[in-house]
């Protein structure tokens, strides 16, 4: 410790982030360093709807929650978090958590720290450690009660748009049975970057793939917000994108009783082997196809 962090009561380190930015899984850390008494403590939570910048003010609510009084030392790798704290952003968005922050920090004087992420700096690296669980230990997961009120709102939007958008010849009315198997099929959740080398995609198709399963509506919008990027499967074929696939003239099979035009059947092959569960890559691709037919914009 320096001189001046010994002068204060507490030195801090916080991280928060989410899986998939915005509306996906988030996690926030906190380090809370005792000077006087030396003592050590870790806090980490998860949520299950969130934003990076929710996740980086929760992480400091926390810490001054558990601190209550007193004079600390706070690093942060959050430009947003600190600029905001020192009045050099405006408190534009997330004003529930600002106004929580404030009413809890009343007795806390901040001395603020940038530090640069993953940057070896050892408290900072097991924040990050421990952010990363808490946003994929998703049977542990609290809500962000305010967002959760964001996207509801947000959530009825888009459906009303779906909906005078749905007739009953559309694609989302179309009966889909599949066999029980695949009814068991899901997205697993992973960082994106990993996911992607994984499943041979882009982190561009990875992180809508997560905000699918997260935000949880099958809606027509929610499927033309599915993206590809640019990946290794986009120009496959079917006897390339049907290697490796168990019982795959049967897989064929399916796709082509809801899919005949062939081009469209590779387009659906195409999202199941970037793991999107086969019931969603058929819909996804009924989707597409009625976009195109009907020249809809995403």
């Amino acid at each position: 410790m320096t001189e001046k962090e010994t002068e204060q009561d507490y030195i801090v380190y916080t991280d928060g982030g989410c899986a998939v930015n915005p509306t996906g899984p988030g996690g926030i850390a906190v380090v809370i360093i005792d000077t006087n008494t030396g003592e050590i403590t870790e806090i980490s939570k998860g949520y299950n709807c969130t934003t990076n910048n929710r996740m980086e003010i929760m992480a400091v609510i926390t810490a001054a929650e558990f601190i209550k009084e007193g004079t600390v030392s706070l690093y942060s790798d959050s430009q947003y978090v600190l600029n905001t704290l020192s009045g050099k952003f405006r408190k534009k968005q997330n004003q529930d958590l600002w106004k929580k922050l404030d009413d809890v920090s009343r007795n806390i004087q901040f001395d603020l720290h940038w530090i640069k992420g993953h940057s070896g700096d050892h408290y900072n690296e097991q924040c990050d450690r421990m952010c990363q669980e808490a946003m994929y230990d998703l049977e542990h997961m609290e809500e962000d009660a305010g967002y959760i009120e964001i996207r509801r709102s947000r959530k009825e939007f888009m459906e009303n748009v779906s909906n005078q958008a749905a007739k009953p010849e559309n694609s989302m009315h179309k009966q889909i049975e599949l066999p029980e198997k695949f009814n068991l099929e899901q997205i697993h959740l992973m960082p994106a970057k990993e996911y992607a080398k994984l499943y041979q995609t882009s982190e561009t198709c990875a992180k809508k793939l997560f905000e699918f399963k997260m935000y949880g509506s099958t809606t027509f919008q929610a499927y033309m917000g599915l993206k590809s990027g640019n990946d290794s499967w986009s120009r496959k074929k079917k006897e390339a994108l049907l290697e490796g696939l168990p019982d795959p003239d049967e897989i064929w099979q399916i796709v082509t009783s809801y899919i005949p035009e062939e081009s469209d059947a590779f387009v659906c092959l195409r999202w199941y082997r970037r793991r999107l569960p086969l019931y969603h890559a058929i819909r996804k691709t009924l989707v597409a196809i009625e976009i195109r037919n009907n020249c809809y914009k995403s």
